[in-house]
Formats: structure tokens, sequence, C-alpha cells
């Protein structure tokens, strides 16, 4: 896990900063977490530097590369945000109620304590009558750098209307805490 700044310049002699991310490539048994990318936003400049912030490793960067954006933005999103309810009886099991139908293709889970990493398995229905269907699967974590915390990304699942939501956490390796 590693710090960087990025900071842009047009002349190579004055630079202004654009951003700070955290890069990681961690790997314990079958679990990989890897943050590779740095998004930039709007930086616009003939030359970017990248930094590492605090380096305690040997990293040692082989490539990089950029993704140049089309300029087509990603439409607003609404968030919302909601309370789990565990599962009585069932540990790592979680339901959470949209009071409604409204459009889902994303799902943020922000697990409770630093240094988590669990797989999740997230399903919907529209009535409480109705079977679970799985939506997506993922490995959800909250890893603290001393410099900054690393984050899973929302989970990506097919857009769905469903009311009714439940997040399965795998036990092995302790669950996602409290």
């Amino acid at each position: 896990i590693e710090r960087v700044s990025v900071e842009a310049s047009d002349d190579l002699d004055h630079w202004r900063p654009v951003t700070t991310a955290t890069i990681a490539s961690l790997q314990r048994s079958d679990s990989r977490v890897e943050q590779r990318q740095v998004p930039l936003s709007s930086a616009k400049a003939r030359y970017l530097r990248i930094t590492l912030k605090k380096s305690r490793s040997a990293v040692v960067f082989t490539k990089v590369s950029a993704v140049l954006s089309a300029g087509s933005a990603e439409p607003a999103r609404e968030r919302l945000a909601l309370a789990v309810s565990p599962v009585p009886g069932k540990p790592g099991e979680y339901l959470f109620d949209i009071s409604g139908s409204m459009p889902v293709d994303r799902i943020k889970v922000q697990l409770p304590d630093k240094n988590s990493l669990v797989k999740g398995v997230v399903f919907s229905r529209s009535k409480e009558s109705d079977p679970w269907v799985r939506r997506q699967e993922g490995i959800i974590y909250r890893i603290d750098s001393g410099d900054g915390e690393l984050l899973s990304p929302e989970l990506t699942i097919p857009a769905s209307g469903d009311r009714y939501w439940s997040l399965k956490i795998s036990e092995a390796g302790g669950g996602a805490g409290t």
C-alpha cells in the first residue's frame, strides 16, 4: 500500500497539486485487493508527475497508462444511506429496506472496522414473499495504510427496482465485526 500524489505542469518548472490517492496490490490466500487507478477528473496539463508520499517499501513503477475520457460524464446519482439490520440467529446476514421501488444499480458497503476484508453476496426481491435473487458478489474491504484508507469500490449490479435487499457476509476470517 502506497500513498501517491499527482502534480501537473505546463512548463516542467511550476507544479500544481492535482490529487492524492492510495494504490495497492495485496493478496492473502485466494483473496486479492488491487487499487491501481488514480482518477484525475478534470486535470488539464501538458505534464503529470507522480510521486510516492512516504515510501516504506520498494515500489517501482514499470508502466503508467492514461485512460482519456470521452467527455461524457456519468449522470448525477441520488444516494441513499441505509442502516442495516442483522438477521437474528444468522451471523453475517443483514437486511435493508429502501422503502419503495427505486432504481438501484450500485451498492456501497461500509465496513464498521478498519483492516477488514470479507466476501459478500447481495440479494434483492420486490416483495417480502418473493424468493431472493442473487445480484452480485465481491470482496469488500476497509484497509488502513497509516496514510489513508483503502476502501472497496461500489458493487455494480444489474439495475433493479426491488425494495428489499440482503447482504450475506462470509464469516470465514472473522466476518464484518460489530
